[in-house]
Formats: structure tokens, C-alpha cells, sequence
């Protein structure tokens, strides 16, 4: 089993499990077409760069990453007002895989925290927004906690 160290030094061993268990779900249905990275010059400067949750060179390490989110249809979390559906799973680094994904084609993904989380909210224009999601802990009000 994978360890999280964030969560094995914050004494969360139930979260360990939840984690491990959505991020080793069954094999992907047979029928599951794993999305491709777009290919148009201006949607890979505007996957890769140098900005918060991004990573800022186009490699093929940085690529596995990303697809990392996209390699399994139970990682899709959401669907915003623009038909864009959003992927992530949590990584054996403790961080967050993430891609967004439309027609087919991956045209957005980066590294994130895990307490990020897709919140739906009509008022916004795509229909929520990805935003950190602190939640209070008896023991520490300071202390995130990662959603699953």
C-alpha cells in the first residue's frame, strides 16, 4: 500500500485507506478511451507554465502525470456549465493529478494540494470553481484535511 506522509504524520490512517481505495479502483471498463493531450501550440502554453498548479515545462514525465487523472473514468469528479469534465486523483507524491478534459482532449491539468476540490456554484459562469476546501479539525483548526 501506498503511504501518504501527509496524512501519516497527521495520525489519519482512516483517510489512508479512502485514498488508497479510490486511487487503486477495478480495471477501467473495456469500452474507456483515455483522452489525448490537445495538441494546438496555444492550449500547451496554456497547460504548461509557470503558475500555481501547473507544471511549467511540456515534458513526457509531466504528461504521464497528467494523465494520471484522465486513466480512469471513476476519476472524473465534475462537469461544468461548458460541458468541461474534471479528473483527479491523488498521487503517490501526496499531491493531486488533475486534467480537464473536452471532446475527448485534454486541454488543461497540473499538479495540485489535494484539499482542492471542485465546489458547484450556479453563480459563477462555468458553474462552480476549484477552490481549497479547509475543514476544521477538533484538534487544530489550522489543520487541512483533504476531501475524498
Amino acid at each position: 500500500m501506498i503511504v501518504f506522509p501527509y496524512l501519516k504524520a497527521a495520525g489519519k490512517d482512516d483517510l489512508i485507506a479512502q485514498v488508497a481505495t479510490k486511487s487503486l479502483s477495478p480495471k477501467p471498463p473495456a469500452s474507456w478511451v483515455i483522452p489525448v493531450f490537445a495538441e494546438k501550440p496555444g492550449q500547451r502554453l496554456h497547460m504548461f507554465r509557470k503558475d500555481d498548479g501547473h507544471f511549467s515545462e511540456d515534458t513526457p514525465e509531466n504528461r504521464v502525470y497528467i494523465r494520471a487523472a484522465v486513466s480512469d473514468p471513476y476519476n472524473k469528479e465534475a462537469v461544468n456549465n461548458f460541458g468541461v469534465e474534471l479528473y483527479s486523483k491523488i498521487m503517490p507524491d501526496g499531491y493531486r493529478a488533475r486534467a480537464y478534459v473536452k471532446n475527448g482532449l485534454i486541454t488543461n491539468g497540473g499538479r495540485d494540494k489535494p484539499w482542492r476540490k471542485w465546489i458547484a456554484n450556479n453563480d459563477k459562469r462555468a458553474g462552480g470553481q476549484e477552490t481549497s476546501v479547509p475543514t476544521i479539525n477538533s484538534s487544530s483548526k489550522n489543520e487541512y484535511k483533504p476531501t475524498i
